[in-house]
């Protein structure tokens, strides 16, 4: 008897591990076809079951980082593709996707260069490792080499999406469309289900000025999946940018019908509202919305915020106690609370704050948007321990939140702890590697703390990421025309001017160069034109009626500024750039008729006295 019970234990043993084998295979097919058809929310699910079933499933892993990278979480992309990697240390694709992220995130060249080594030696036709090697050639600016790897490819395997994506941005660098455009065609004839291809050759039809075929291949992609959002929300992008807006609208509302429970639809339709017709439309929508599915906390927060963007602080304050009430102990209960203690503290009602934030404190004590609210009060009342305590909790639940990070260290800097104050930054830094926008905050800190060193270190990490960001290229020549490398500085300042023709700090950082190689009439040229096209100019009329003073023509310097005050309407700052040179011109009491005139507009200004 015995013997049977353990061949029946065993056999039972062996039916449950082949079922949960079978639904893992099962899984994983099913988050594939979702991440194909841009189903991402389904697809995690997918993958969550995996690894539920075997934690140490290297592809679960791996193709749940891709998830989070369409997603845009780059940061929890890394980790996913790292555990993956860790668990299959010797799987190419997935040595050329860290390889990828290094180079492109990282900015480490050096280790991409080394995982581009490792696959070639392996496998030298290898595709994955091969792109790789078009990447680094890329970052080293040697487009054409990139070009031909992805031609060769392309050529032997026209089927390969990644390398069809590359080809055509490639192309697309150059505008050749058709060339862009019967890659693609090519590609999907193979893969005629994959969304990333048909969106690419959808918005390569767009940028060619073929809207019909635009229109008709986000239709199709719609067709595809008609269960997944994004397709619904990439057809009424492409109606709101040919300003059909009614059909952009028809199209949000059939994404709510063909799923009622999805709050991120509903919230779409109202943000579209608000851009294309009104605040007021966006509050009658939510208004509407909230009746019809009260069981949706996120619809009441929208409305309540809505309120408090029009300054109606009564009728947001009564959404709130009325959500607080109604979901005491979930998340929305706790936004809620955030938000009225919020507005509690700009009618200087402290108490009230406290009182609100405490209850919800009792109820989710690690919540970190109610101890950020908690550690400002503590900040002002000096309560740093209490203060550095609250912000450990924040920074520990959303290591992106920045603020957070410069709080904690400016807790930790006012309670006499100068070395931690300093740890917290550089921790930010190691969390927010493959965050652009935290990098960027980060720059910005830095910048306001004169630590130039820091700065270009982070400058230069930030540009590895994204080359043609303007503030990151404004910092990086500022930076180098300050230690006079005007050389250095003028590729990234003329970088600024072909991207950005609108925004002044392109033209005044070229100047520099331009006036050490004696062009000084090109760099007033340079400036007159940007005079005219950027739209924040007033810093280059600073510049260039100085150059005017400058080559003694203080007449055309006088007019330049009068022309602007007519154009512009009267300024404090405009009556005093004029008074200036009306000064440097001798012209005495037309300048002393210009101080009083700025000092009149603006009385509190002390420059002008």
């Amino acid at each position: 008897m015995k013997h049977i019970l353990i061949t029946i234990i065993a056999i039972v043993s062996l039916i449950s591990c082949g079922g949960a084998e079978e639904r893992k295979e099962v899984n994983l097919e099913k988050a594939q076809q979702s991440l194909n058809a841009g189903d991402l929310e389904k697809a995690r699910i997918e993958l969550k079951n995996v690894l539920q079933i075997d934690p140490n499933d290297a592809q679960a892993y791996f193709q749940l980082g891709q998830v989070f990278e369409q997603q845009k979480e780059f940061r929890k992309a890394f980790g996913n593709y790292s555990k993956a990697l860790e668990l299959a240390p010797d799987n190419l694709e997935f040595n050329a996707k860290i390889g990828t992220y290094n180079l492109l995130l990282a900015g480490d060249i050096d280790a991409a260069i080394e995982k581009r080594d490792f696959i070639l030696a392996k496998d030298a036709s290898n595709i994955n490792g091969l792109l790789l090697k078009a990447g680094i050639l890329l970052k080293q600016d040697d487009t054409a080499g990139a070009m031909k790897i992805t031609q060769d490819i392309f050529a032997r395997k026209p089927g390969h999406i990644q390398n069809a994506l590359l080809l055509s941005s490639l192309y697309l660098k150059d505008k050749k469309y058709d060339e862009s455009i019967s890659l693609l065609n090519a590609c999907i004839k193979e893969n005629p289900q994959s969304r990333i291809l048909l969106s690419t050759l959808a918005e390569t039809y767009y940028k060619a000025g073929k809207y019909d075929l635009t229109e008709s291949t986000y239709k199709k992609i719609l067709e595809n999946n008609p269960e997944a959002f994004m397709n619904y929300l990439k057809l009424a992008v492409f109606y709101k940018f040919t300003n059909e807006t009614e059909k952009a609208e028809q199209t949000l509302r059939k994404a709510i019908d063909a799923d009622e429970e999805d709050t991120k639809r509903k919230m779409a339709l109202v943000e579209f509202l608000q851009q294309t017709k009104s605040n007021q439309a966006a509050i009658e929508e939510l208004k509407s919305l909230a009746t019809k599915y009260p069981q949706e906390g996120d619809i009441r927060i929208a409305l309540a915020t809505m309120y408090m963007s029009e300054n109606n602080l009564e009728d947001a304050k009564k959404i709130l106690k009325t959500a607080i009430s109604d979901f005491p102990e979930d998340s929305t209960g706790m936004k809620a609370a955030v938000h009225l203690a919020s507005i509690y503290i700009q009618e200087k009602k402290f108490d009230a704050a406290e009182s609100v934030r405490n209850d919800a404190l009792k109820i989710s004590p690690n919540d970190a948007k109610l101890n950020f609210v908690k550690a400002k009060t503590q900040l002002i009342n000096k309560d740093y321990e209490g203060a550095i305590i609250s912000l450990r909790i924040v920074v520990k639940d959303d290591p992106e939140n920045m603020e957070g990070y410069f709080l904690l260290s400016a807790a930790h800097s006012a309670n006499g702890e100068k070395q931690q104050a300093d740890e917290i930054i550089n921790r930010a830094y190691e969390n927010n590697k493959a965050n652009a926008k935290g990098l960027m905050a980060l720059a910005s800190y830095y910048a306001r703390n004169k630590n130039k060193d820091k700065l270009e270190k982070i400058v230069d990490h930030y540009l590895s990421i994204n080359a043609d960001d303007y503030q990151a290229l404004s910092y990086k020549s500022a930076l180098l025309n300050e230690r006079k490398m005007v050389s250095e500085a003028k590729p990234y300042a003329i970088k600024m001017i072909e991207l950005y023709p609108e925004r002044p700090n392109g033209y005044i950082q070229s100047v520099p160069y331009m006036l050490t190689e004696n062009r000084r009439d090109d760099a007033v040229k340079l400036l007159e034109d940007g005079y005219s096209k950027a739209e924040e100019n007033g810093r280059i009329l600073e510049l260039l009626v100085s150059l005017y003073v400058a080559d003694e023509n203080s007449d055309l310097a006088e007019k330049t500024v009068q022309a602007a005050i007519r154009e512009k309407g009267e300024s404090a700052e405009l009556y005093m750039l004029l008074a200036k040179v009306q000064w440097k011109a001798g012209k005495k009491e037309a300048a002393e008729k210009s101080l009083l005139k700025a000092s009149s507009i603006k009385p509190d200004w002390n420059e002008p006295y």
